[in-house]
C-alpha cells in the first residue's frame, strides 16, 4: 500500500505527541519540554525528552528519537504501514490510497474482517458447547481468563464456520480458515479449543487450536503461515501482557497457550508464549521493547532444555545492552500450570528470583554439550562452540553483552581465552587450508557416523531430536566432519518447512569444509535409499543408541588406542 507523503506529514502534525507518549510514560514539564523515564531502556534518572513544539522526542541515554509515527513503531514494534493506520485511527483520519494499491488494501481489510468474525464465532460456540466448557473447567481455567484471551471453540462439523461466515471459499482459504481439496472445502479447525493470535494493534492474525482429546493428533494446530500470520514474528498474549510487562519491567516467555493463561490467572499477567516453536530474533526484538527483563520459563525435561537452547539462539541477535535475560526450568514433570496448582504463586515467584542468567546458562550449556573424554578437549570445545554462538551477537547493539558472555565462557573453560583459540585455529588453517580436500578419507559407508550423517542429510529437522551431549567415538577426521554438520544444524536449526533447502545446506557445508567425496556420497544417499519411504527417525534413534553403547565401551578401556585418538583430537 502506497500512502501520499502529504498525508503522512499531516498525520504527524495533527498528533499530540505529549498525549501520545504520556499514555505510556509519566511525563513532567521542564520549561517548554516534557521529560520522563525512557520506555526503550532501563534508567533511574529521566533522560527522555518530548518537545511538543518540534513534535519530536529524544532520549539522551539510549539515543532513541523520532516523531509520533516513530514512537508508535518503536513502542509497539510495528511496521510503518501499521503505525500509520494506528495513528490515523487515533486521529479519526482515513488513510488514503494511491493508484495501484486499492486491490491489495481491500483484500487485506477483507481478511482482517474475516479473522475478527471467526474469533467472534469461536467465542459464541464455546458458550454453546458444554463439553468444551467442561474441558476448560477441568484445566481450572476461569471464565474471566477465557474471556480476557478471547478463548473459543471450533465445533466438530466440517463446515460450521464456513456456513456462518458465508464468504467466498478462496478468501476463506487465504485467511487460513478453510481448506480446499478436490473442488470441495472444509473448516480447518474442528473440535478444538481455539486461541486467537492477536497483534499489538489488536488485530486478529490467526489461531491456535488445541485438541480436547490427546488421542486426536495433532495436539496443537496453528493457522498456516501466510502474509497475515507468522509464528516467527508473533507472541501469543502480548496485547494482554503489555501493561503488566511495562509496570513490572519484565516479560515471562513460555511455550504454550495454556501456560500463558494459567500464569495470568495466578497473577503473572506479563506472560506470553512462542506458540510451541523456538524463540526468534524477531520475537525478541518485540519483547525487549516492552520490558528490560526477559524470563524464559521452560519444562525441566529434555524437550524443555532443547527449547531453551534454541531460545538462546533467538535472543543473541536481538540483544541490547541494558537488557537482562534469564532462564527458568521447572522441576521434572511440571509445566507452569501443574506447578502453580501444586505450589502456588509465591513458589513460582521464587523460581523467577532464582532463574539462571543468560551468561551462566550459556557457559553451563556449552560445558554440558562438550565431549567429556578429556578436560583439555572439553575446554577447547566450549571455547570453539562459544565463539560460534557469539557470532550471532556481532550485528546486534550489545558490545557490553558480548564482552560479558565471552568472559563467562572463558572462565568456564578454565581461563583459556578465545583469542588463544582463534590464533591456534588460524595457525592450523595456514598449515592445512580447510578448503582443500582431505588427503585421507576414512569414513566408510554404513559406519555409525556415516549413517548419522545420512539421516541428518535426509531429514535435517531431526537434529532437534538429538541428545544435547552426543558421543562421537571414531577416527579424528570422521568426528571432525560430523561436528561441523552438528554445529551448523545447532546454530541454524531447520524445520520441516524448509527441509529441502536444509538438505542442500548440509551437503554444501560438508563439501566447503574439504570433504567433496563424502558430500557426493551424501547426495547419492538422499536420492537413493533415503528418498524412499524409509522411517528415518527410527533409523536415527538406532544410530544414536549404538553410538552411546560404543562410547560406553570405549570409556571403560582407559588404555585403548581409540580413546587415545579421541583425547588427542579434543586436546588439539
Amino acid at each position: 500500500m502506497s500512502i501520499p507523503q502529504e498525508f503522512i506529514n499531516e498525520l504527524n502534525e495533527r498528533a499530540d505527541l505529549v498525549e501520545l507518549v504520556g499514555g505510556q510514560v509519566k511525563l513532567e514539564r521542564r520549561g517548554s519540554n516534557f521529560v520522563g523515564l525512557c520506555p526503550f531502556h532501563t534508567e533511574k534518572t529521566p533522560s527522555f525528552t518530548v518537545s511538543p513544539e518540534k513534535g519530536f522526542y529524544h532520549c539522551f541515554g539510549c539515543g532513541a528519537n523520532g516523531n509520533a509515527l516513530g514512537f508508535i513503531q518503536q513502542h509497539y514494534a510495528a511496521d510503518f504501514l501499521t503505525a500509520v493506520e494506528k495513528l490515523a485511527m487515533m486521529q479519526g483520519m482515513e488513510v488514503p490510497q494511491q493508484a495501484g494499491s486499492s486491490e491489495n488494501n481491500t483484500k487485506r481489510q477483507q481478511i482482517t474482517s474475516l479473522l475478527a468474525k471467526a474469533m467472534q464465532y469461536f467465542e459464541q460456540q464455546l458458550r454453546l458447547h458444554e463439553g468444551a466448557k467442561e474441558y476448560l473447567k477441568s484445566r481450572t481455567l476461569t471464565g474471566k481468563t477465557a474471556s480476557l484471551y478471547k478463548v473459543g471453540y471450533a465445533p466438530k462439523e466440517w463446515d460450521g464456520l464456513k456456513k456462518a461466515l458465508s464468504d467466498k471459499e478462496a478468501l476463506l482459504a487465504d485467511a487460513g480458515l478453510v481448506r480446499i481439496k478436490d473442488k470441495d472445502s472444509y473448516d480447518y479447525f474442528r473440535d478444538r479449543i481455539i486461541f486467537p493470535i492477536i497483534d499489538t494493534n489488536e488485530r486478529v492474525c490467526g489461531f491456535g487450536g488445541r485438541a480436547m482429546d490427546d488421542e486426536n493428533p495433532p495436539k496443537y494446530l496453528n493457522s498456516s503461515e501466510n502474509d497475515y500470520f507468522s509464528k516467527r514474528r508473533l507472541l501469543f498474549g502480548l496485547p494482554q501482557a503489555m501493561k503488566a510487562a511495562q509496570q513490572k519491567k519484565r516479560l515471562i516467555i513460555c511455550e504454550g497457550y495454556m501456560d500463558v493463561l494459567m500464569l495470568a490467572q495466578a497473577g503473572f499477567s506479563e506472560a506470553v508464549a512462542t506458540m510451541g516453536t523456538a524463540a526468534t530474533a524477531e520475537q525478541m526484538k518485540k519483547a525487549i521493547r516492552f520490558a528490560p527483563n526477559i524470563y524464559f520459563a521452560y519444562d525441566g525435561d529434555v524437550a524443555g532444555q532443547k527449547g531453551a537452547f534454541r531460545a538462546m539462539q533467538g535472543v543473541l541477535p536481538a540483544l541490547k545492552d541494558g537488557i537482562s535475560v534469564h532462564f527458568l526450568f521447572l522441576p521434572q514433570g511440571h509445566d507452569p500450570d501443574s506447578y502453580l496448582r501444586a505450589n502456588g504463586s509465591d513458589a513460582f515467584e521464587q523460581l523467577l528470583t532464582n532463574a539462571q542468567s543468560l551468561g551462566d546458562y550459556l557457559a553451563e550449556t556449552l560445558w554440558q554439550q562438550a565431549d567429556a573424554t578429556s578436560s583439555e578437549g572439553r575446554a577447547t570445545s566450549v571455547l570453539k562452540e562459544g565463539e560460534q554462538l557469539l557470532r550471532l551477537i556481532d550485528n546486534s547493539d550489545a558490545p557490553a553483552w558480548r564482552s560479558v558472555l565471552e568472559k563467562r565462557i572463558e572462565q568456564r573453560a578454565g581461563g583459556v581465552s578465545m583469542e588463544q583459540i582463534k590464533k591456534a585455529q588460524s595457525a592450523k588453517l595456514k598449515r592445512a587450508p580447510r578448503v582443500q580436500p582431505k588427503t585421507v578419507f576414512r569414513m566408510q559407508p554404513q559406519s555409525l557416523l556415516y549413517n548419522l550423517l545420512c539421516c541428518l542429510t535426509a531429514k535435517p529437522s531431526l537434529a532437534e531430536t538429538l541428545p544435547l551431549t552426543l558421543p562421537l567415538p571414531g577416527a579424528m577426521q570422521d568426528v571432525e566432519v560430523v561436528n561441523i554438520v552438528l554445529s551448523r544444524l545447532r546454530w541454524h536449526m531447520p524445520d520441516e518447512d524448509n527441509e529441502e533447502e536444509s538438505k542442500l545446506d548440509v551437503i554444501a557445508t560438508v563439501e566447503e569444509n574439504g570433504y567433496p567425496q563424502l558430500a557426493q556420497q551424501l547426495r547419492d544417499s538422499v536420492t537413493g535409499r533415503h528418498s524412499r519411504a524409509l522411517d528415518i527417525e527410527a533409523e536415527l534413534k538406532v544410530v544414536v543408541t549404538e553410538l552411546e553403547q560404543l562410547h560406553h565401551k570405549l570409556s571403560g578401556k582407559s588404555k585403548s588406542d581409540n580413546l587415545k585418538k579421541i583425547q588427542q583430537m579434543l586436546a588439539e
